[in-house]
């Protein structure tokens, strides 16, 4: 596709709906310290629980302090928020939308509702960005459960006595040809994973 390769910072958030000022406050500051220090390609997402935020218009339908101060802080911020369909509903209660997907840029190209996990409410969000990260390969390591020590057990068991007179007596020189000798064994009858 021909995009560069950058990094991304995620983060997850759930605010509860029985939050008071100071912890609304508390989460504005947080919002502004993370979008402060990362700078670039950020990604919350969780149930911030404002249904009375009109995310069409960005606006407070009940002009509540709450909401204010969280719609203040994301337009300072200059923040987007990419779900625009309802997220969580019980029995015939109205939907809500109330878990959210925010970032600093238009990183987003899909988003996609599944069914509830268990009996849970909120809907389970499938994310795509455009957003790639250029990590480390996986570092393949040893499966030691799935060794054949049958075999390793027959490597090892060789004329040792033979074998040490051809490196000498030196500590050294002992230790590495025995750790020479196990490391092929090991390599040759345990499995990578």
């Amino acid at each position: 596709m021909g995009k560069s390769l950058v990094s991304c910072f995620f983060d997850s958030r759930c605010r509860s709906p029985n939050s008071t000022q100071t912890d609304d406050m508390n989460l504005c500051k947080e919002l502004e310290r993370l979008v402060s220090d990362v700078k670039k390609d950020i990604i919350i997402v969780g149930d911030f629980n404002f249904p009375e935020i009109d995310w069409d218009s960005c606006y407070s339908v009940n002009k509540s302090f709450e909401s204010t101060a969280f719609l203040n802080t994301f337009h300072k911020l200059l923040l987007l928020q990419h779900v625009n369909f309802p997220t969580c509903a019980r029995g015939t209660d109205t939907p809500h939308l109330l878990d959210l997907l925010i970032t600093d840029d238009n990183i987003i190209q899909k988003i996609e509702p599944l069914a509830p996990l268990g009996k849970s409410d909120p809907v389970v969000l499938i994310i795509e960005t455009n957003v790639f990260s250029q990590g480390s390969p996986l570092e393949q390591k040893l499966n030691y459960d799935k060794g054949d020590y049958e075999a390793l057990r027959s490597y090892v068991n060789c004329n040792w006595n033979k074998k040490i007179v051809t490196v000498g007596s030196g500590v050294k020189a002992l230790w590495n040809l025995l750790k020479d000798k196990i490391d092929s064994g090991v390599s040759l009858n345990v499995v990578l994973h």
